[in-house]
């Protein structure tokens, strides 16, 4: 069994912006990279980037939907959110 262990926010952008054909058909995945990239690249010391890229992907740890997409595209059978 082939499991990935994404560690964090960023650690989830970054696999995901390599296959950007993963996201670009899913809403869900879409608004996280948007808010991680503002997050990432923009400035770091406000509070409401960082909430919106926690909220969504916290949105994605939960979407039972995201998580089959994020399974069969980056060829995983299993996804474990670590925190």
């Amino acid at each position: 069994m082939k499991q990935l262990l994404i560690t964090s926010p960023t650690h989830l952008w970054t696999l995901l912006k390599r296959k950007e054909e993963v996201f670009e058909f899913n809403r869900d995945i879409s608004r996280f990279m948007f808010v991680a990239e503002k997050f990432i690249k923009g400035c770091q010391c406000g509070s409401d980037n960082k909430t919106l890229m926690d909220n969504s992907y916290n949105n994605i740890k939960t979407n039972l939907e995201v998580l089959e997409i994020l399974k069969r595209d980056l060829e995983y059978d299993e996804i474990i959110f670590e925190n």
